[in-house]
């Protein structure tokens, strides 16, 4: 197969080419995007700032020319010609701005996790799967409000999740740190807040396993035994589950400074640990 190289419009042995341009909605240029060509010659053009593409030199066969970038859809995706026999100008692209979020999970020595589940929740729902990168990507996202959350069993989650809202711009490097956590049948375990307690933006994860079939009630009380916050899992007998408290009441709100007692009741467990919240 011949090769078009980056953003050469080059003469090879063929007498054809494809050209157009990328734009907006409002027919602004849209500059620094990737387009492929694939099929009988490959290559690649990054648009210039006026949006113009062009692949020259093309000996007749079949291609498609595909725009490629996570900030915007374009109508159409892609353009095939099958087989190329003329000059092809005018092949425009018509792209609308989207957003996206995008990261990484890592294990606490920075190495990445593959096989984490990463959801996506609000005005668009998807889940992805990490692979042996550990990095995931929403494209394609309107504004709107989201939350992005990864799950895995036996793991436990640093941040537990990130919210927008709304989401108006791409973000990037929304990263997690995963740290992996085993617990006995019956036995609780407290993980969360770096010098043993919790400060504003750390949540407090509640891992346990039951040793009976049924609901489990996890509750986080004040001193004065004011239920503040609340969690009920219908659980398996000696499968791990875990509650995740992000320091705030059942409705939002900031939790104020002090000491509160996590319960854990039901499958068999009845247990009560301190937890100590700053601001």
């Amino acid at each position: 197969d011949a090769a078009v190289h980056r953003n050469a419009a080059l003469r090879l042995a063929g007498p054809f080419g494809i050209s157009g341009r990328l734009l907006t909605t409002s027919s602004a240029p849209i500059a620094n995007v990737t387009v492929l060509l694939s099929g009988t010659s490959t290559g690649a053009f990054i648009s210039r700032m006026n949006g113009y593409y062009e692949f020259g030199g093309l000996v007749p066969g079949s291609y498609t020319v595909t725009p490629e970038t996570l900030s915007y859809v374009f109508s159409p995706p892609s353009r095939s010609y099958a087989p190329l026999e003329t000059p092809r100008n005018g092949q425009d692209f018509t792209g609308s701005l989207v957003y996206y979020l995008q990261g990484m999970v890592r294990d606490p020595a920075g190495s990445p996790l593959s096989g984490i589940s990463v959801s996506l929740t609000g005005a668009a729902e998807r889940t992805v799967v990490t692979g042996t990168d550990g990095k995931y990507t929403f494209p394609g996202l309107a504004v709107g409000d989201y939350a992005v959350t990864p799950s895995r069993e036996g793991w436990y989650f640093e941040p537990a999740s990130y919210s927008y809202t709304p989401l108006i711009a791409a973000q990037v490097n929304q990263n997690f740190t995963a740290i992996r956590i085993e617990t006995g049948v019956g036995e609780v375990r407290i993980i969360g807040g770096e010098r043993g307690f919790v400060r504003t933006g750390d949540s407090v994860r509640l891992v346990y396993r039951p040793r009976t079939t049924g609901q489990v009630r996890t509750r986080v009380v004040t001193l004065r035994g004011r239920v503040i916050w609340e969690n009920v899992q219908h659980c398996v007998a000696e499968f791990q589950y875990g509650a995740t408290w992000p320091g705030t009441t059942s409705a939002g709100e900031k939790a104020p400074s002090g000491i509160y007692l996590a319960t854990v009741n039901g499958g068999g467990i009845s247990v009560i640990r301190r937890v100590a919240l700053v601001r």
